[in-house]
């Protein structure tokens, strides 16, 4: 079975007919906002903080850390994915996961009926184009400025901070989106039944 261009034409045109086009402009409009406050907050931190010169693969000497006690900056440059995933599959691997994500993400937010699911999937998308966006420009590094002084588990960003806020985010509001409802039924029930006395 193949599939035309006019067959992946018309089922977009199906799917997008499902969304009025005041509220396709509204999340385009909300996704290219919050997406760009996201991606400067993540690349502004990451590239004034320091010196793009600070930025080694090794631990950076103690003289370039910033220490504020409940939390601390210094440069590393990270050479691949904290989770492992490209000494498994590779660098091609991520880099096509990453593309078909943000491709996905994007598609998602502009159907999305609900502002809260797409401001969270709006952080996931910014997480991940702004490591994306590291390891197109440093060869496969990205720049990791945080730690947290009092329990040193590592070097991190803002887009690595958005990558698990995103999902945890939007586990959250389908679970209010369908645990409510199912509350309140609960709740009628629980009311309307007689009392024994």
């Amino acid at each position: 079975m193949t599939i035309k261009g006019k067959d992946v034409k018309t089922i977009v045109i199906c799917i997008l007919k499902r969304v009025s086009k005041k509220r396709l402009l509204l999340n385009a409009l909300f996704l290219c906002g919050l997406l760009l406050v996201l991606l400067l907050i993540d690349q502004l931190t990451k590239n004034l903080i320091f010196k793009h010169e600070d930025f080694k693969t090794s631990a950076p000497p103690e003289s370039l850390w910033i220490n504020h006690g409940w939390i601390g900056f210094r440069p590393l440059l990270h050479q691949g994915v904290t989770s492992g995933l490209a000494k498994k599959f590779g660098f091609t691997v991520i880099h096509i996961f990453a593309f078909l994500l943000l491709f996905i993400l994007i598609f998602s937010v502009l159907l999305s009926k609900n502002y809260y699911f797409a401001a969270f999937m709006i952080v996931l998308l910014a997480g991940n184009i702004g490591n994306e966006l590291d390891r197109l420009l440093y060869e496969n590094g990205v720049k990791d400025i945080i730690f947290i002084p009092y329990r040193d588990n590592g070097t991190f960003n803002f887009a690595d901070i958005f990558i698990i806020a995103g999902p945890i985010g939007m586990v959250l509001v389908m679970g209010i989106e369908i645990g409510l409802p199912m509350l309140k039924k609960w709740y009628k029930q629980i009311k309307s039944k007689p009392k024994k006395q």
